[in-house]
């Protein structure tokens, strides 16, 4: 198994690669300019999500769980055992297509 480590180096390293060698190839002719950039946009937001990936497993063992730090903090500033801090649901409409019409009377 490839860890998450692992994989962000791999990608830096290829976006790296790519970001030597693409506009080379591109003055060459061998990969036309539109596509190199777009495969180096991929790339770049590839490293990201898994950079985030890494800060989300990170904040994950040390909380225990998936909640934002913010919300954890104000459900302990409000002293909720459980998941009490979160605000009631609102009464949402219906939206019009689901809505029935009352039959007209005459």
């Amino acid at each position: 198994m490839i860890t998450l480590a692992e994989q962000i180096a791999e990608a830096r390293s290829a976006l790296a690669l790519r970001r030597a060698c693409y506009p080379q190839w591109g003055k060459s002719g061998q990969l036309d300019m539109p596509t190199a950039h777009y495969q180096l946009q991929a790339m770049a937001a590839m490293v990201k999500t898994l950079e985030r990936l890494e800060v989300d497993q990170r904040h994950l063992s040390v909380v225990g769980s998936w909640e934002y730090p913010m919300a954890r903090r104000l459900r302990q500033s409000q002293g909720s055992a459980g998941l009490g801090w979160y605000p009631a649901p609102q009464q949402v409409p219906e939206p019009w297509h689901q809505r029935r019409i009352p039959p007209q009377r005459d």
